[in-house]
């Protein structure tokens, strides 16, 4: 799947230094000599290297585009930390690829903590779907270890021009400390990801699993 660049939060824009004679933008800085033609050339082919069509690029968007959109860190497992709030993995992403008037598009979904519904575009007979589970988290001892990466599945499937498809984002495990019941659980996170606890009584320092990233066929 080809991929863009990665971004945080929202939408981040390359800053160009400001030329001699004060002009800035990416003309004035190449004018500017030196190795750094080169220097763009390297980085263009290093992205073509680095993000093969089956890779998750990073963004926060969901709407129609021209590549995939998925947030930073998606699928990630979280690490071992003693910090509670340092524990969480990445959540899940789905990213629906088709054909409309002959352009490829993509849609991407990310984590909102409730289902979601594509509806299929006018003339689209056909899409490639790309799940991506959300990661489990780590856990607050050594001993505990760090949380699995989100599984992965694709598939190519027909679809009706209106149809809507239910679409399941995983959320991410870690974070929080198990307060539930006896055995002080963590929580069961959205997409089926499995709680964390002990047998002691106290919190453990285990995370929950990362739910699972899904789209759910209409009949």
């Amino acid at each position: 799947m080809p991929s863009c660049p990665a971004r945080g939060q929202g939408r981040g824009r390359l800053a160009f230094p400001r030329a001699s004679g004060g002009r800035t933008g990416p003309r004035a800085w190449l004018n500017g000599g030196g190795l750094r033609p080169v220097v763009v050339v390297t980085l263009l082919a290093a992205l073509f290297i680095a993000f093969p069509d089956r890779n998750f690029s990073f963004g926060d968007a969901e709407a129609a585009s021209s590549s995939p959109e998925c947030a930073s860190g998606v699928g990630v497992g979280g690490t071992t930390n003693a910090t509670v709030a340092s524990t969480v993995g990445g959540h899940g992403c789905v990213v629906i690829k088709y054909v409309s008037a002959g352009v490829v598009l993509y849609e991407t979904f990310n984590y909102t903590g409730a289902d979601q519904t594509w509806t299929v575009p006018s003339g689209v007979t056909s899409a490639i779907f790309f799940l991506l589970g959300a990661g489990g988290g780590g856990a607050t001892k050594a001993s505990g270890g760090n949380g699995g990466g989100g599984g992965y599945a694709t598939g190519s499937y027909a679809v009706t021009a209106a149809q809507d498809l239910t679409i399941i984002v995983g959320q991410r495990g870690g974070g929080v400390l198990g307060t539930e019941g006896a055995f002080k659980y963590t929580a069961l996170t959205y997409g089926g990801g499995g709680k964390g606890g002990s047998f002691s009584g106290t919190p453990s320092g285990f995370s929950s699993g990362g739910g699972r990233s899904a789209v759910r066929l209409s009949d």
